[in-house]
């Protein structure tokens, strides 16, 4: 089993595209579905709602991730599976970068929403092409496991944001979270042309 994950990981580090998508992944798993476990502190400290508003936020984040798989599932195809993925990277920073801003319930109640649709698109999106971008079938299950391994990292990602929480405030946290996934899905837009020619010679060769 070692032999297999150490076959698997080697593979992934050589090839450019699988490198950037788990890069990515691991970002995204640790700053920014992290959101969740920094929600009812930022519900109870900065929007000073009780149980039953941080209710209706998760509730907002889950309408949505709704709208956006029912979007996604909808459509038969999607050409520009790479810049949806930018776009949807770039989208959730932002806006968790304007929740961590807002001081209204009512906005922050839109913004959760916002944040749900944004992660989800992302998610669908990387899962996607992931697939599409291992050449090699044989190694096609190594690499969507490695893929896997990456959500186990958002309970780490919790740890980190409560431990800056802790010194800076939540809502800096989760900021702080959305800026960088920003920053990095911005810089990674650039490699959006090799990310697009791989999903379509994965789709070519299936």
């Amino acid at each position: 089993m070692w032999k297999e994950a150490w076959e698997g990981l080697t593979y992934t580090l050589r090839i450019p595209t699988l490198r950037k998508l788990l890069t990515l992944s691991l970002l995204m798993e640790i700053l920014g579905f992290s959101f969740l476990i920094m929600l009812p502190v930022i519900a109870r400290d900065l929007l000073q709602t009780g149980p039953v508003g941080l209710g209706y936020l998760t509730s907002a984040f889950g309408v949505g991730s709704f709208f956006a798989s029912v979007a996604i599932a909808t459509r038969k195809d999607i050409v520009h599976k790479g810049r949806l993925l930018v776009l949807a990277s770039i989208g959730s920073g932002v806006a968790l970068i304007l929740f961590a801003s807002s001081q209204w319930y009512a906005i922050s109640l839109i913004l959760a929403g916002v944040v749900g649709m944004g992660l989800l698109t992302y998610d669908i999106t990387m899962a996607t092409l992931i697939q599409l971008a291992i050449p090699d079938e044989t190694m096609r299950g190594r690499v969507l496991g490695l893929y896997s391994t990456t959500w186990g990292f958002t309970p780490i990602g919790g740890f980190i944001s409560g431990a800056v929480a802790n010194v800076l405030g939540a809502n800096i946290a989760v900021g702080i979270g959305g800026t960088i996934i920003l920053v990095y899905s911005t810089g990674w837009a650039r490699s959006l042309t090799s990310i697009v020619k791989s999903s379509q010679t994965g789709q070519a060769s299936t």
